[in-house]
């Protein structure tokens, strides 16, 4: 059997892109420079071409367009910028929109498992016009009502003084989540959810892709503890959840309990539709007392937002797969500032020939 030759991750193979953008762009300047002396464009003009096209290319590697993102998933299963301001009021300047950390391949595969693409903002505009957090209990002062007129929000009060219901709000950002509950995940325990959860990320999100870093890093810090976590979990559920809460993939790959209200309220307000109507997803965060709050059913009688010991086998009880993309910020920085010097290049070669 031929061996395969190893494969670059995804971040391998955008900063050996990036780095060879740099020194086409050092090699155009030099160029540039000499059609000035000479008046012989033909070199540059290669170049000018190569590194457009380079550039475009890689830019659309670390980022895709909102439109295009709707081209690729389908009108209603992007909720960015524009249905964050028709719903909560908020008016965004350019420079406040993150960009779309996704690539087209992303979205694509993301398409094939009925994922959405959501902007997540953390302040609102209340009834009063003032700004306000993003938390669950804004939310529910907020949007009492559902599109159809009825209950937004089960009737319940035991959360009222929690953490996550009075501070808490989403991570600001884009994110793919499913818009379903992940198949084989209800009637399992938190730590059999999670083991769920590992094998979507290898089987279907990372599919014949080599898995970043960042998810191995916690996919082997779930292994290292999964079986002392499965010896005490049905004896001492709290000590288990404690674990379990702490674990790298779980803040990865679950949304908080303002996350999932969030696209709830938003898919709901803005596309007419409920999400999980009959079943619930299982989010990262624990309440007051060691239960792992869930949210869902959203029917007739509103949304619930409920709690749930972790060793909890509920067969109406599973796990949506949240997933987001932090690049560093020193890269980003690098990356704006080779882009921008690539602009003011093209700008100058442009001034000493303006016909071209």
């Amino acid at each position: 059997m031929a061996n395969k030759t190893p494969m670059l991750s995804q971040c391998e193979q955008i900063k050996a892109e990036y780095e060879s953008l740099k020194t086409l762009k050092q090699e155009f300047d030099l160029e540039r420079q000499k059609a000035v002396e000479t008046g012989n464009l033909t070199r540059a003009k290669e170049l000018k071409t190569e590194l457009e096209q380079k550039r475009e290319a890689l830019s659309e590697k670390l980022s895709i367009s909102p439109d295009k993102a709707r081209e690729i998933l389908g009108k209603k299963k992007v909720l960015g910028y524009q249905e964050a301001e028709r719903i909560f009021g908020i008016k965004l300047k350019p420079e406040q929109i993150p960009k779309i950390p996704f690539k087209r391949e992303d979205l694509e595969r993301a398409k094939g498992l009925n994922q959405m693409l959501i902007l997540q903002v953390d302040t609102m505009k209340n009834k009063k016009g003032e700004l306000v957090p993003v938390t669950l209990e804004n939310l529910k002062s907020e949007f009492p009502k559902a599109h159809d007129g009825k209950k937004m929000w089960y009737e319940q009060n035991w959360y009222d003084n929690e953490d996550f219901f009075k501070n808490e709000t989403p991570k600001v950002g884009w994110k793919l989540v499913s818009r379903e509950i992940i198949p084989d995940s209800t009637s399992k325990n938190y730590l059999e959810q999670t083991e769920i959860i590992i094998s979507h990320i290898k089987k279907e999100i990372f599919q014949d892709q080599p898995i970043p870093p960042i998810y191995q890093e916690a996919i082997d810090e779930f292994e290292s503890q999964r079986s002392d976590i499965a010896k005490i979990i049905d004896s001492d559920w709290k000590s288990a959840a404690d674990k379990l809460e702490k674990l790298q993939i779980t803040q990865l790959a679950r949304e908080s309990p303002v996350e999932a209200m969030y696209r709830l309220i938003l898919q709901d307000q803005e596309n007419k539709e409920k999400l999980f109507p009959s079943q619930y997803t299982w989010t990262l965060r624990r309440d007051s007392g060691g239960r792992f709050v869930a949210v869902g059913y959203f029917d007739s009688d509103g949304a619930d937002v409920n709690r749930n010991t972790s060793d909890n086998r509920n067969d109406n009880l599973g796990v949506s797969f949240s997933r987001s993309v932090c690049l560093a910020k020193f890269f980003w920085r690098g990356f704006l500032l080779c882009f921008l010097s690539i602009r003011r290049s093209f700008s100058q070669f442009q001034r000493f020939f303006p016909i071209f």
